[in-house]
């Protein structure tokens, strides 16, 4: 807690269980350990700004872009140079499917997700949210973006596309999605616009022995 600025406290203060504050305040304690890392700031020294849709960036001149996803049990941040990204991961667990990819998938999708074999489309679905998900992330623009207003692949893929947006055409070009390992029931997406020369590294983070400390890494 003591990592945390005034409004991450409040927000974290507002879950009404505990366990939810206390993954809430974890979460974003590492986020500015890693980003510390980044930036050779301490943690509670970085200082954020927020878009009109809540998406925060660091507040400094040439900082790097970064996208923060948690879920029960799991946390993911993504952390570039430059250009923009999103992170989403999702528990797997029984859900209406059907229902929510008809409300929030696009035509396309949705006669996808009609085509995959029945045992299949749970894993369908869950890949094809995290895509959205993490797409919508990185816009940083929230549901000012329909999520039927954009197509992504459903099947599993290594990088797979984000292949239709009626909302901004030029995105089809610009971005690359990957999936990303995230455990056993775990489902997590990566979507980014910037430079790049190949997959995304992936790294655990541990608690800092002194947190406070910061420093390069």
């Amino acid at each position: 807690m003591d990592l945390l600025d005034e409004r991450e406290r409040a927000q974290a203060a507002r879950f009404r269980f505990p366990h939810l504050a206390d993954a809430y305040v974890v979460a974003h304690a590492a986020l500015r350990s890693i980003l510390a890392r980044w930036t050779a700031q301490r943690p509670q020294e970085l200082a954020f700004e927020y878009n009109d849709f809540g998406k925060p960036r660091i507040a400094a001149g040439d900082a790097p872009v970064f996208s923060l996803s948690h879920t029960q049990g799991a946390a993911l941040c993504a952390v570039a140079p430059s250009g923009e990204i999103g992170v989403d991961i999702e528990r797997q667990r029984p859900l209406a499917h059907e229902d929510l990819v008809a409300r929030f998938f696009s035509p396309a999708e949705i006669r996808q997700f009609g085509a995959l074999a029945p045992a299949s489309r749970e894993a369908g679905f869950f890949a094809g949210w995290t895509r959205k998900e993490a797409y919508i992330k990185a816009k940083g623009l929230g549901l000012s973006i329909p999520l039927n207003s954009f197509s992504v692949d459903l099947a599993p893929a290594p990088e797979p596309a984000l292949y239709a947006s009626d909302w901004n055409a030029q995105d089809t070009a610009r971005f690359r999605l990957w999936d990303l390992a995230a455990g056993a029931g775990y489902s997590a997406a990566l979507a980014y616009s910037g430079p790049c020369g190949g997959p995304p590294m992936r790294h655990e983070w541990l608690p800092d022995s002194n947190p406070v400390r910061g420093g390069k890494g």
